[in-house]
């Protein structure tokens, strides 16, 4: 498995200041991420790095988080696959209850999912909640402190989701 730069020790010239250091391993971590096979990873994640709603949330939050990002979330559709129940279908609504149905669409969730959405309206202008922003990658055309301000929301969604599915 070849390692990321920034995992290794590199031979830089003593003449580079620690910022300079810092960029050069960056970019050189970011040319690795580009040129590895790992699409279904960088389909969770654009770059390398730790994902931001790690240093936001609380360990509960970020956990539930993590579980709907790489599917072993506690939902139907997730436990049929790993064969420990028989039917991937939501009690309530009939369909596959996969991470994106309990996020967006079940209706037992849809007094959470319209909180979270106007608070998102209000404090970032994003027009309607999607998994991809509730999962923890919000819109890149927000600035760091509104990106930041999409994760403490999504995240307080998310582990009221959770608490009230028991994930």
């Amino acid at each position: 498995m070849r390692r990321f730069f920034s995992d290794q020790r590199l031979v830089l010239p003593a003449t580079m200041t620690r910022g300079q250091r810092l960029e050069l391993v960056q970019q050189l971590d970011h040319q690795r991420w580009r040129s590895t096979g790992a699409k279904s990873l960088r389909a969770l994640k654009t770059s390398p790095g730790l994902s931001r709603y790690l240093k936001l949330d609380d360990q509960q939050t970020a956990c539930a988080r993590a579980r709907l990002r790489f599917n072993r979330a506690r939902l139907n559709a997730s436990l049929h696959e790993r064969k420990c129940i028989d039917s991937p279908d939501c009690t309530a609504c009939g369909v596959p209850e996969t991470v994106h149905h309990a996020v967006c669409d079940c209706n037992r969730y849809a007094n959470l999912r319209a909180t979270a959405a106007a608070e998102l309206r209000r404090a970032c202008g994003i027009p309607g909640l999607t998994s991809v922003i509730a999962l923890g990658r919000p819109p890149p055309r927000l600035t760091l402190v509104e990106g930041d301000r999409c994760l403490k929301i999504t995240g307080r969604y998310l582990a009221m989701l959770t608490e009230q599915r028991g994930c």
